[in-house]
């Protein structure tokens, strides 16, 4: 059977040979790419090429909104939640810590168009029934009491920061699906102007707002729809992964209808050859799978695809990667925080939380672990950033020889003699007077300092840049919303 993405680029291409006037919408961005390759294979003649986009997209472009970054949305929560609450209140360090829980369950009232005050207020009556104390002169305690008043204040939270973020017109994701299923009707005639079809390819679990949006497109007749749906768990009630679909109130609607179409029993018609390899431990996974891949290649099947049970096996598959492969499409993203250079930098910012820490014990001084001077000066971006590989390692021997547990910035200065770099000399220095963003803009220069003396175009290249973002966007954000005073609140920010 041809892939799901081919026959579907075949199927468009019949209906619409030069796609005019169709958008067409996935579920994701990878989706994407593919379907336009597929398109770009079958087409004859070259064509504009249509609106191919995610369903995400779709909906901020038609509201004409912005997608905000989590670090923004939790700034913006807290001065929402300042102007609706009265004394006492969280800190922002305190706030910062159970923000993102909050701002979660925003995202998911939103995406199934549940009634948010209703939700708190029946939660909030919950709580205070457990809380519930049958003994009236024990009262409750100050910290329950905030505790609930916290339970009560959420309806109006909500229902400020919502009205906040739609003015701004810079929301979650949560946000815009809610209201676009609230103002569909009052957006279809534009739609309408846009194009004639909406072409929706490949979804599956659809949540109550989505389901509301492309149900009103298609009572319009503006919706068109490719399920890839196997009738093995499709028609078996048994098998959950066919739930969302035979619970879906659209899918009821187009079998009523007869246009429940791409249906097949690609699953149950073709047979399985199932083969189980034991091995213990992930490294012997990574291995079992590599090799598994070139058997597969000697034995010329072209199309294999390698499914990690988890995302952390993926750079011990990759560091056992045999020559004999040649290409490696890689769908899944490595995180920044298992990248090399994420040590590094974590290394830096360990040692800053640890002299603030000291200096807000009083400390002058601060000292730092010789375990902790010995990782840095070993990894080999310090040595790249202060441009003397060999006065790292003079310094690794003086922390042994004079086998002090405890070392200031100042010692090492002491004893390079004046060869230590300058800009490293002024980063450890900087450290006992460093702000929030005045560290973060300090950690891009040295991610930028790093990726200009780095040779080599590899993934470490493309990491470094990738930090140089980050440290910069954080210490916009700090500058923007300076309710962070510590180190400790921002390291959360980094994580």
């Amino acid at each position: 059977m041809p892939h799901f993405l081919t026959q579907v680029a075949k199927d468009l291409l019949a209906y619409s040979p030069t796609l005019s006037r169709q958008a067409i919408i996935l579920p994701s961005q990878r989706a994407a790419v593919f379907l336009k390759k597929e398109l770009s294979q079958q087409l004859a003649i070259p064509v504009w090429s249509p609106y191919i986009g995610t369903i995400e997209n779709f909906l901020l472009e038609t509201l004409e909104w912005e997608k905000a970054d989590q670090p923004s949305l939790i700034f913006d929560l807290y001065d929402c939640y300042t102007n609706v609450t009265a004394e006492p209140r969280e800190s922002f360090a305190e706030f910062s810590q159970w923000a993102n829980l909050l701002l979660a369950d925003f995202n998911e009232l939103d995406r199934y168009n549940v009634d948010a005050k209703q939700l708190f207020m029946y939660l909030s009556d919950v709580e205070r029934i457990k809380h519930w104390d049958l003994n009236p002169e024990s009262g409750m305690s100050e910290m329950v009491k905030n505790y609930l008043k916290l339970w009560q204040d959420l309806p109006a939270l909500y229902q400020a920061y919502t009205s906040y973020l739609k003015n701004k017109k810079k929301v979650y994701q949560g946000l815009a699906y809610r209201e676009m299923a609230s103002r569909i009707d009052e957006l279809i005639p534009g739609l309408k102007k846009q194009f004639d079809h909406y072409i929706f390819v490949g979804f599956n679990a659809l949540n109550t707002a989505e389901e509301a949006i492309l149900t009103s497109l298609h009572k319009e007749g503006m919706a068109r729809f490719y399920w890839d749906v196997d009738d093995y768990y499709f028609k078996d009630k048994n098998q959950e992964a066919g739930n969302f679909l035979r619970q879906s109130k659209l899918v009821k609607r187009l079998i009523e209808k007869d246009e429940f179409y791409w249906r097949h029993t690609e699953i149950s018609s073709n047979p399985k050859d199932i083969k189980i390899i034991e091995v213990s431990g992930r490294q012997l996974q990574a291995v079992a799978a590599n090799a598994s891949v070139i058997e597969m290649q000697h034995e010329g099947f072209e199309n294999v695809a390698v499914v990690l049970a988890d995302e952390e096996l993926l750079p011990l598959f990759l560091n056992n990667l045999a020559d004999e492969v040649g290409t490696l499409n890689v769908t899944m993203g490595l995180p920044l925080g298992k990248t090399p250079a994420a040590g590094f930098f974590q290394l830096l910012i360990d040692i800053a939380l640890e002299q603030e820490l000291q200096q807000q014990k009083g400390a002058k001084h601060p000292k730092i672990h010789n375990q902790k001077w010995d990782r840095l000066l070993g990894n080999p971006l310090f040595k790249t950033w202060s441009q003397n590989a060999e006065l790292a390692e003079y310094l690794r021997y003086q922390i042994r020889e004079k086998n002090r547990i405890f070392i200031d910035a100042t010692d090492l200065m002491d004893w390079s003699e004046g060869k230590l770099n300058p800009k490293v000399a002024a980063f450890f220095h900087s450290l006992l007077h460093s702000k929030p963003s005045k560290l973060w803009r300090t950690l891009s220069q040295i991610a930028n300092t790093i990726n200009q003396e780095h040779q080599k175009k590899d993934s470490l290249l493309q990491s470094l840049f990738s930090f140089f973002q980050l440290f910069n966007r954080l210490g916009d954000l700090m500058d923007e919303y300076p309710v962070v005073e510590d180190l400790k609140t921002a390291a959360g920010f980094y994580r």
